[in-house]
Formats: C-alpha cells, structure tokens, sequence
C-alpha cells in the first residue's frame, strides 16, 4: 500500500507510554508488545497516541468487536455495517 507514516491511537496512557519509549522492547514478557517493537523496526514512522475512548467510540467498538475473534489480527477493508451509524 505504501504508507510510510502511521498514526495508531489508544485510549491507555500506560500502553502509549510504553510504547513510544526509547528502549528495546524486544524482551518484554508480552507477546504483542513484542511484536508491536517487530514491527517498528520495519521502514516506516508509527507514532502511537492517546486518545480518549468517548472520543473514538468507532475504534473502541471495533476493538470490542475483535476480541470474539479467534486470530490474533482482525482486518476489515470495509467497516462492520454496525457501526456506519457513528462514523
């Protein structure tokens, strides 16, 4: 696709905290915190940024979406018609 810079917005402070420092998190007991610092190694810029939950009820909605989901990465090309109304 091409992108090159990549905003991803949280609603934890801790989460955004640890993962916009500067040290190696290669180690962490977490396997998605591992594979979050995999992936900033890739070329491109990933900014990850706070955002409060009232104030993106879609990501919030999809996030709720996928945990019923039975792979660890949820894709949608096109949003779950469920939330169209909140877009």
């Amino acid at each position: 696709m091409g992108f090159r810079r990549i905003i991803v917005e949280i609603d934890s402070a801790a989460v955004v905290s640890l993962l916009n420092g500067r040290k190696e998190l290669g180690r962490h007991p977490n396997h998605i915190i591992r594979k979050v610092n995999e992936l900033r190694r890739r070329e491109w810029n990933i900014v990850f940024v706070q955002i409060y939950r009232k104030g993106n009820r879609s990501a919030n909605y999809l996030a709720k979406l996928s945990m019923n989901s039975e792979t660890d990465y949820v894709f949608w090309d096109l949003p779950p018609p469920e939330i169209l109304s909140i877009l």
